[in-house]
């Protein structure tokens, strides 16, 4: 009777057991959303092709990249992007490996001499040696108190050596990952370093302002640099000769010589270009020429190519990206790799000086929010348009017939007519092309030397500019209706709602900015904000501009000022402290209300405003977190849906009306993300959900470790039958 007691509870605890570890299961239902979101696509010479049944990788389309380093051989780029490792093989044409670490947010990446593993250095103070095959961490580097900021490996191979912004630089063993060595003697972060072609020396470059030459086996200071005005940003050996170079933010660029037993220096000042704050500098392998980038804080991101023995330009280019970090030849010189913040990585061809290829063609500009159809419509790089729809989550493209130019989130290469109709974008040739949707059919070229396009808000009038004049062209009737010079090239342009005035801002913080009339060409000058402009927006009654601008001197203020269109003169000015990454990046007047919705660095949020007091009314945040700060905002024509996007992923707000009264209650909002690197949740609902995989992993792990114990149990109690039966 006891033995029949203990197989009924053996049996109980059986059920109990797997109907807890089902019901843990059931409970955390399967997320039916992919982990990878996929583009429709296909291969139709169709001009709008949507197929269900062929699907290409997003992953394919998005490279944002921060720094970059090629291989020795040439045969490969690795990328570091955000919390992932990227490989781009040269010859294929493609990635062969993409490796992401969820702890980790990279900085500067280097291969090794041998070509065989990476080093690349970490915002979580830790450095790591990988395989280039695998992507497996081989050894992990901990001993810096923050960050690491840039990296590099010894000629033969066994050291690499490490800057922090501690102020650090440690120089460890690549066999046993133990740190060797540690230079100190900078007075704050260290912002680049580079090993000596010899192996015997690093040059460092400092945010102190000094660059220091270390001895790497006695761990002393050859030499160090006067103190600049600026930090040295970028330090480089040249290949062949006992010289470094030192970029610096005030926009030097310095050639160091040893010479009786010191290093002099030289100012190269390149003719027919103006060095700006220098990010990063490279030399290329014959030791002939050095590609200098202008980013961050320079007025303009551009790349200068000099000869170094002529000190003559040899090339600029212009266009490229935002917050340029690094530029990279390829081995054999005939290319150039520029990288930037929150953006795609650009391959120049090196000898011809046209842009070969961008690699992931996923830069988003929103173009159009379609309220009746629940879509938003954004732009991309290369020939592809794309088309969201945020309530259904898909995915649809339009294929351009003509590659479009590459273009960013501050700039107009494509545009939407506001009824849909139409789309304008700037071809390579810099020419402007209008496509009419509803045939499918290229309807208009005009041959010009453009840089920006816009359409008004009437349908009728399209504007495009170059660096010097403004030009507005009558659709209808084909015809250009005026022709407006200006003295400074501009950064962005907005109508006014009636269409008869636009409003510019100067991609130059010395510039101000400028209200045009379209008609007249007359112009008026706004005065009364101390800064770069980031963005602009004007009131929907048209009464009120409001400029977004940032005081980059000291690092100290931003804010915004708002003027009256009757007579431009200033109504407000809101400025903010830099306190704790406060920076803001882009505005927007909403419709109905005296509101503007502001976005913040700080903390990726966004922040409904009153635009005379700077009060702040609401605050909206995303359902996902990444490293990417949101660039831009931007409201559909009624106010009822926000869109915000950034180099990775685009969220969108949708606004209520319980009021009936056609005005949207910024209080009832609901928000959707489409990320494609974290799919994440579709809504807020969805994402109070707990996460299937780990869910179901526990529970499955959990049914199982049950399992094995019952079997356990069950035999004990076999045993222990067998043996009472024996002694009965």
């Amino acid at each position: 009777m006891e033995c029949k007691r203990e197989r009924i509870h053996s049996i109980s605890l059986v059920a109990m057991i797997v109907i807890s570890g089902l019901t843990l299961i059931i409970n955390n239902p399967i997320n039916i959303i992919p982990s990878k979101l996929t583009i429709m696509g296909t291969q139709s010479n169709e001009t709008i092709s949507i197929l269900p049944d062929e699907r290409i990788e997003l992953n394919e389309f998005l490279v944002v990249s921060s720094y970059c380093d090629w291989s020795p051989d040439g045969g490969s780029i690795v990328f570091s992007s955000y919390n992932r490792i990227i490989i781009w093989d040269t010859e294929k044409k493609d990635f062969v490996l993409e490796k992401e670490y969820p702890e980790m947010r990279f900085n500067q990446v280097s291969w090794s001499p041998d070509g065989k593993k990476i080093l690349a250095g970490s915002m979580d103070k830790i450095g790591i040696i990988i395989s280039k095959d695998t992507g497996k961490i081989i050894k992990q580097l901990k001993g810096h108190s923050e960050w690491i900021r840039t990296v590099d490996w010894s000629p033969d191979g066994k050291k690499v050596c490490t800057g922090s912004g501690d102020g650090e630089i440690k120089i460890w063993s690549v066999s046993s990952g133990k740190c060797l060595l540690t230079l100190d003697e900078h007075e704050d972060r260290i912002w680049d370093l580079d090993w000596s072609p010899d192996g015997d020396r690093i040059v460092s470059g400092s945010r102190d302002g000094t660059a220091i030459v270390w001895d790497i086996t006695s761990g002393s200071i050859l030499y160090r640099s006067q103190v600049q005005s600026r930090d040295i940003g970028s330090v480089t050996w040249h290949p062949k000769n006992n010289v470094f170079y030192t970029g610096s933010a005030d926009g030097e660029l310095k050639s160091w010589t040893y010479t009786n037993n010191e290093y002099v220096s030289n100012k190269i000042e390149p003719e027919k270009t103006e060095l700006m704050a220098i990010s990063a500098i490279e030399i290329s392998s014959d030791g002939n020429a050095v590609a200098v980038a202008n980013g961050y804080m320079a007025r303009i991101q551009k790349v200068d190519v000099i000869d170094i023995n002529q000190g003559k330009t040899i090339q600029v280019i212009n266009g490229t990206s935002y917050s340029i970090l690094e530029v990279d030849w390829s081995p054999g010189m005939d290319s150039l790799i520029i990288t930037s913040d929150f953006s795609n990585p650009q391959i120049w061809n090196a000898k011809e000086w046209v842009l070969e290829e961008t690699l992931g063609y996923f830069k988003k500009t929103v173009m159009r929010i379609d309220n009746e159809k629940n879509e938003v419509i954004f732009g991309s790089n290369g020939d592809i348009i794309y088309i969201w729809n945020f309530e259904e989550n898909i995915m649809k493209n339009v294929k351009l017939p003509i590659y479009a130019i590459d273009h960013d989130v501050d700039d107009h290469k494509v545009c939407f007519s506001p009824d849909g109709r139409y789309v304008c974008f700037i071809a390579q040739d810099m020419s402007v092309y209008i496509l009419d949707l509803t045939i499918k059919e290229l309807v208009t070229k005009i041959e010009a030397d453009c840089i920006g396009v816009s359409w008004s808000p009437n349908d009728e009038v399209l504007c495009f500019w170059n660096q010097s004049k403004l030009s507005t062209y009558n659709v209808h009737s084909d015809l250009i209706l005026n022709r407006i010079n200006y003295t400074q090239p501009m950064k962005k342009i907005e109508w006014a709602p009636d269409g008869k005035w636009i409003c510019t801002i100067p991609r130059y913080s010395e510039d101000l900015s400028v209200v045009f009339d379209i008609e007249t060409g007359e112009n008026n000058t706004l005065i009364g904000y101390s800064g770069i402009p980031y963005d602009l927006s004007i009131s929907g009654d048209g009464k009120y501009i409001s400029i977004l601008w940032s005081n980059w001197i000291g690092y100290s203020l931003n804010g915004v000022t708002t003027w009256e269109t009757d007579n431009f003169s200033v109504v407000s000015n809101i400025s903010v402290e830099w306190t704790l990454g406060m920076i803001y990046e882009s505005i927007e007047w909403a419709p109905y209300n005296d509101l503007i919705f502001i976005n913040a660095w700080k903390d990726n949020g966004i922040r409904l405003c009153d635009p005379f007091t700077g009060e702040v009314f609401l605050n909206l945040s995303r359902n996902i977190f990444t490293m990417a700060p949101i660039k831009k905002v931007q409201l559909s024509e009624d106010g009822k849906i926000l869109v915000a996007y950034n180099a990775r992923d685009i969220s969108v707000w949708s606004f209520g009306d319980s009021d009936g009264d056609g005005i949207p209650n910024y209080n009832e909002h609901n928000n959707k993300t489409w990320d494609p690197l974290n799919p994440g949740y579709d809504d807020e609902e969805e994402g109070k959900e707990k996460n299937f995989s780990f869910w179901f992993g526990a529970g499955l792990t959990f049914t199982i470790i049950s399992f094995l114990a019952i079997v356990t149990v069950v035999n004990i109690i076999r045993r222990r039958m067998k043996s009472n039966a024996k002694q009965k």
